[in-house]
């Protein structure tokens, strides 16, 4: 049976070699230098790398539940009773970060309507050339976009605690130069809280959408996308 032979080195040739692979580790898993990414088509503020759009024709869609009217100041009046939050300024600071080109919010109050969101997005993101960001609502469900939208729509699904639960949905027609297709898109809230009566609401919620998507795929009915949209 072949012996196995152990050299004993002194303590400070194992604690060096030990340092060296660590250095050769360390060297060997830093990330190489990137290409800078391409920029977007619209104005971008200073921020982290990461934050930046992956190409210069990527839509970035930003979906956010706000918590009932908490991107309007505080002494609105017409801010829900269900408001337990103030994200006024950290909305707006989402915002300059992300730089989104389409805004899905969640929780906005019966009292406030698509153009108070446009509003804001007006002000903390202006468009070029005098540009208005376009908002569509559906119940508490509000799109906004920087690019035009049509085909509007909306759906109730069941009464819940405040409003009616539902979806808002709407074509975000692209710059047809850059994009060979347009963009469907249904920005929906479901039904929070655990048990079989909200488990129920949801599974009733999703019917809703998957019978309105095979109706936008199908020709005829209420509504028939563009194939490839």
């Amino acid at each position: 049976m072949p012996s196995i032979r152990r050299h004993r080195r002194p303590a400070l040739m194992a604690t060096l070699l030990v340092l060296g692979l660590m250095a050769a580790l360390m060297l060997g898993c830093w990330p190489e230098p990137t290409a800078a990414p391409v920029p977007s088509p619209t104005p971008t503020l200073a921020g982290p790398p990461f934050l930046l759009k992956p190409a210069a024709e990527a839509i970035r869609i930003l979906c956010y539940n706000v918590n009932w009217d908490a991107i309007f100041p505080e002494a609105d009046p017409r801010n829900s009773a269900l408001r337990t939050a103030d994200r006024v300024e950290p909305f707006r600071r989402i915002l300059q970060a992300t730089q989104p080109d389409i805004v899905c919010l969640q929780e906005i109050g019966g009292r406030h309507g698509p153009q108070d969101v446009a509003d804001i997005l007006d002000q903390v993101l202006p468009l070029e050339g005098g540009g208005k960001w376009q908002g569509h609502q559906g119940r508490d469900n509000v799109i906004v976009s920087r690019f035009p939208l049509r085909m509007l729509a909306d759906q109730s699904v069941h009464q819940g605690p405040a409003l009616p639960n539902g979806h808002a949905m709407a074509l975000v027609d692209l710059p047809d130069d850059l994009y060979g297709v347009d963009l469907y898109l249904i920005n929906a809230h479901f039904k929070s809280g655990a048990g079989a009566d909200n488990i129920a609401l949801r599974e009733r919620h999703a019917d809703a959408l998957m019978a309105w998507i095979r109706d936008l795929k199908a020709p005829g009915g209420q509504i028939t996308l563009s194939f490839g949209t």
